[in-house]
């Protein structure tokens, strides 16, 4: 059961963990994936394929932050990025939105953008030729 009372039933649920998309089972059975091979999905988390749906650090998302995953050394200040997706999935913020958190910096030693703001920015410089303002359009459409 989940939250709010939501439950549903699959004949299946596949988890799998990765710090890149491993997505050949799904590119074998005919779904669509992007160009960093990730699962092309609709706002409603749906593939090309009837009945599949899919989620998480293998699909491309719709602005909205799903989940995040850090690898780095310890002294990489990964604690203080957990911390800003922390943030941001809590607020249900979009990736353009990362932009607008006031975050601390230290000038004499880093830029005023934090790296997780300027990935933000990279993010929504390559999608603006494939997504309008609004982000209405889908990626199955492309």
């Amino acid at each position: 059961m989940g939250s709010q009372g939501f439950s549903t039933t699959a004949d299946l649920v596949l988890v799998a963990v990765s710090v890149q998309p491993q997505t050949e089972v799904t590119q074998s059975a005919g779904v669509v994936t992007g160009e960093r091979q990730a699962i092309r999905v609709t706002r409603a988390m749906e593939t090309n394929a009837p009945d599949i749906f899919a989620a998480g650090d293998c699909v491309e998302t719709w602005h909205r932050l799903l989940g995040t995953q850090m690898v780095g050394h310890y002294h990489g200040e990964i604690a203080k990025r957990i911390d800003i997706f922390a943030t941001a999935l809590f607020h249900g913020m979009r990736v353009d939105e990362l932009n607008d958190l006031d975050l601390s910096y230290t000038p004499p030693l880093s830029s005023p953008w934090d790296p997780i703001q300027m990935s933000a920015q990279a993010w929504v410089r390559a999608h603006e030729d494939t997504h309008d303002g609004a982000g209405s359009r889908s990626p199955l459409d492309d």
